[in-house]
């Protein structure tokens, strides 16, 4: 099924991150602006990751939800995936859980 096939990517991609959080985290930490290169490293992770496994993954228009949309290549089904960077797991204004 093409979503179990999705969560692969996304554990993929989970784990090519995990690889560099230490360096991640400590960058967040003393500079809150680079959430956005945050935000384009996790869309390189998802690009690896997808090409592997039939996704194209690319950044979403700006300022909009997703941040990134997958799409799988012979389907066409997509999959939006949200960047969100935080001191915590708790929401901002309940946008997301």
């Amino acid at each position: 099924m093409i979503s179990e096939l999705f969560n692969s990517v996304v554990e993929d991609a989970v784990s090519t991150l995990s690889e560099t959080i230490n360096r991640i985290q400590n960058a967040l930490d003393t500079n809150r602006r680079l959430e956005k290169e945050f935000e384009h490293h996790v869309l390189l992770a998802f690009k690896g990751a997808g090409k592997e496994k039939g996704f194209d993954c690319e950044a979403a228009s700006t300022h909009g939800f997703p941040d990134i949309v997958c799409t799988h290549r012979e389907t066409g089904l997509k999959f939006g995936v949200e960047v969100k960077t935080g001191k915590s797991w708790q929401t901002n204004g309940n946008s997301i859980f």
